[in-house]
């Protein structure tokens, strides 16, 4: 019976001992702000001085704090303007020519691969990335890219087996 009294009035006194701890963690307020000489003044009007000398204050943490309510919005960062940057000229696109299929109308389409990426099948007069195809033979392809034509034919890929 005398252990259930002490068990039953330990386990009060740990319960009311961690409630005026939380109440009393709820209940913080942060110091108002900075007296000269890095004293900080609390809602009491006491002066502390600061954990860390020349770090001291609730104003740095304001500063930093994008979440905080008296945070405005800065404008100079907006006023400063990236340098420009001077104009490249155009780099001409890599092609590669991966073959070329007579449909059965007569029409040749070619497979072109444009910068690495996967081959797209083009008829004459399509235009890609400012390439545009001029013809399709059975074994050439003219293009243009910006007023210069382009060459690109399947005689320099050597198969085994027989010649054509």
């Amino acid at each position: 019976m005398i252990n259930r009294v002490i068990l039953a009035a330990s386990m009060m006194l740990i319960l009311l001992a961690s409630t005026a701890y939380f109440i009393k963690g709820v209940m913080y307020r942060p110091p108002v702000g900075t007296v000269d000489g890095g004293q900080r003044e609390s809602d009491a009007g006491v002066f502390e001085e600061p954990a860390v000398a020349g770090k001291g204050g609730y104003d740095g943490i304001v500063e930093k704090n994008i979440f905080h309510p008296r945070r405005t919005y800065s404008d100079a960062a907006l006023e400063t303007e990236a340098p420009a940057l001077a104009e490249l000229p155009p780099v001409m696109p890599e092609t590669v020519l991966k073959g070329i299929v007579r449909r059965p109308g007569g029409e040749y389409v070619a497979y072109i691969s444009i910068n690495g990426a996967r081959p797209v099948a083009l008829h004459e007069g399509d235009m890609v990335d400012d390439l545009q195809v001029v013809s399709i033979t059975r074994t050439d392809v003219k293009m243009r890219w910006r007023d210069r034509d382009m060459d690109l034919t399947m005689r320099r890929i050597k198969t085994k087996g027989e010649q054509r």
